[in-house]
């Protein structure tokens, strides 16, 4: 009987160790398709908000600096984000986010502000090997931020947020794995203001809306990829705030509920 009870006992632990090594195969399995998924077809996983692809590639700005694009509907999955950006454009997870918001009008810091800012936002990037974030226009605190990136030629991730339909250029962007000379583009104005060239990636929010009445359409998609990060992925997320308006306390206001450090950068 004792005999028996071994050999059962033995024939269990074989099967649980069978069903165990299927399942880690299963999930492997899984794994690796989805990765091969995101790396090869990244962008055909996404549509604009019309069901149509996306449009995508590259942009290259007068300082032959390029970005990679994408226009996508502001609806889009996070979870489905968060793997196109670290699959198909290669990306790495960060450690930290560091998401700065504020005024997209210029404005001035005093010099000895600017330069603590500046040095400041490097290396704190460049020590945690964390993310930028942005609304990537070349306007206020997101032109600072760029400029300063592309001067002190960070090698970390500078991702600008922005609403389509306010994209000086955007006309530009039509059409998939397009390569574009981002080239004699309006000045900033109400209704629209082009992309700064010292972010490495740009994720434009089409709402459907164009000129002024789509700023601030990009707020919503960009709080929740950034809560994606720090509440899936467990990355610290830290907003620091320049200036600013309603848009700004919007995107302050989802940063709090989250929530996350709130660093307030005045004059």
């Amino acid at each position: 009987m004792r005999t028996s009870k071994k050999n059962e006992d033995s024939e269990n632990k074989k099967h649980r160790f069978v069903d165990i090594s299927r399942s880690a195969l299963f999930i492997q399995a899984r794994f690796r398709h989805a990765k091969t998924v995101f790396r090869d077809f990244g962008p055909s996983v996404f549509c604009n908000r019309m069901g149509d692809p996306c449009d995508h590639g590259d942009i290259v700005f007068l300082s032959d600096r390029a970005a990679k694009y994408i226009v996508l509907s502001e609806t889009s999955s996070t979870g489905l984000l968060s793997k196109f950006v670290e699959g198909f454009w290669g990306v790495s997870k960060p450690e930290v986010l560091i998401s700065v918001t504020g005024g997209a009008r210029d404005f001035e810091l005093s010099p000895p502000l600017a330069r603590a800012f500046k040095s400041g936002l490097v290396e704190a990037a460049t020590s945690s090997r964390g993310w930028i974030v942005t609304g990537g226009t070349d306007t206020g605190v997101m032109k600072l931020v760029g400029d300063a990136c592309l001067e002190s030629h960070l090698s970390v991730p500078v991702i600008g947020i922005a609403p389509y339909g306010a994209t000086n250029g955007n006309d530009k962007l039509a059409g998939q794995f397009r390569r574009v000379m981002y080239t004699n583009v309006p000045s900033p104005s109400k209704d629209g203001a082009p992309l700064n060239g010292g972010h490495t990636h740009f994720l434009l929010v089409d709402s459907g809306l164009a000129g002024r009445g789509a700023w601030g359409t990009e707020i919503k998609l960009r709080s929740r990829l950034e809560n994606f990060y720090v509440e899936r992925k467990g990355v610290p997320r830290v907003v620091l705030v320049v200036n600013g308006g309603p848009g700004t306390m919007e995107t302050v206001l989802e940063a709090a509920r989250a929530p996350s450090p709130i660093r307030l950068a005045g004059r």
